[in-house]
């Protein structure tokens, strides 16, 4: 057998880029190869003498575009959050939702309870509220001090010191002004919303306003005025038929003094007034005869005279001694009143209140 002298071939490893090296026998001085050169390939190199041919190796494509990382595209790049906010929003926006949806719930169920409320009205309140106006103008009007007040202000015969215990005891009975109470009535729900008994209220109140004194203020001045009227008709009640000019202003002396206007006015008419009065009948008792032009000129005097004391009174005057009658008005008014509101509040009673009689299921509330 003939004895093969060929070398084995021996091939650089970096004759065929990306081959499996095959552990080369160490050169003596190898040069160093750079990492960073991987784009262009070493030239082969060229193998010893050969039988064979080595084969070309494939071409291989230039490995910068794929192996060099690729530049961070949108797509690496976290993208905005939108999907998380639209999330967020979308909470925020059932929040509100229902927050609003919950707010309208309450709110309704709120005036569904309030507004019944509002619009409903407290019988039981103006029931109270005239059985104490009742108290009151009873005890107003059964009081006689006031009437006597009224009645005996144009009384000559009755005395300075008489008259002022009239007055004294007026005021002592004023302390339970039913002013307070009517007022008290008049400020319920079933006055001012239900109108039979609104209707019903004002005809009461007109005839009240005509006989009542409303406060302490009206009051003390009427007195003033009472008092002082009255010593002026005991002073003119003592005057003679033909008085003298002097002692005639002296009886009106306290209108004239009295510091009110209507008073003074009044005065200086009755002292024309009565002077002439005066003086046209001593004209005539000192003339000789009787129907003579003297007589003539004292009756028209006269009856000028009597005419200004009737028409030209003042006007707290004019209403004096007749407010006693006017109670009995006053007191049918407030009973229709009275009847209406008990006749409501026996339809809408507060059971158990124990306001009225309840007798088998039934309410009695004017009684």
């Amino acid at each position: 057998m003939a004895e093969n002298n060929d070398q084995p071939i021996t091939a650089d490893a970096s004759a065929v880029p990306g081959a499996a090296p095959v552990n080369p026998a160490p050169e003596a001085n190898p040069a160093p190869t750079p990492e960073a050169a991987p784009a262009a390939p070493a030239a082969a190199v060229a193998p010893e003498a050969s039988t064979a041919p080595a084969a070309a190796p494939a071409p291989v494509a230039a490995p910068a575009p794929v192996a060099a990382p690729a530049a961070p595209a949108p797509v690496a790049a976290p993208a905005a959050p939108v999907a998380p906010v639209a999330k967020k929003s979308n909470k925020k926006k059932i929040i509100l939702i229902s927050s609003i949806c919950g707010g309208v719930a309450v709110l309704g169920i709120a005036a569904a309870i309030i507004i019944p409320m509002l619009l409903s009205i407290n019988y039981g309140e103006a029931y109270l509220a005239a059985k104490e106006a009742k108290t009151a103008l009873s005890d107003y009007y059964s009081s006689s001090a006031c009437s006597n007040a009224d009645y005996y202000l144009n009384s000559r015969y009755t005395s300075e010191s008489s008259y002022e215990e009239y007055l004294s005891a007026c005021a002592q009975s004023m302390q339970n002004n039913p002013a307070t109470a009517v007022d008290k009535l008049a400020n319920t729900g079933a006055v001012k919303r239900d109108e039979n008994i609104k209707k019903q209220f004002d005809a009461f109140y007109a005839e009240f306003q005509k006989s009542a004194i409303t406060d302490e203020a009206t009051l003390n001045k009427k007195f003033d005025l009472y008092k002082t009227w009255h010593k002026f008709i005991i002073a003119k009640g003592g005057l003679k038929t033909g008085a003298l000019d002097a002692e005639i202003a002296a009886a009106a002396s306290p209108l004239m003094n009295s510091g009110d206007d209507s008073l003074k006015t009044y005065a200086e008419g009755w002292i024309s007034k009565r002077i002439a009065y005066a003086r046209t009948y001593t004209a005539w008792y000192e003339s000789v005869g009787y129907y003579n032009t003297e007589y003539n000129k004292y009756q028209e005097a006269s009856s000028a005279f009597e005419t200004y004391e009737t028409e030209s009174l003042p006007d707290f005057v004019k209403v004096a001694g007749k407010n006693s009658s006017n109670s009995s008005d006053v007191y049918t008014e407030f009973s229709k009143l009275f009847e209406l509101i008990a006749d409501a509040y026996e339809l809408h009673y507060n059971h158990g209140s124990g306001d009225c009689m309840e007798v088998l299921n039934q309410v009695y509330c004017n009684l």
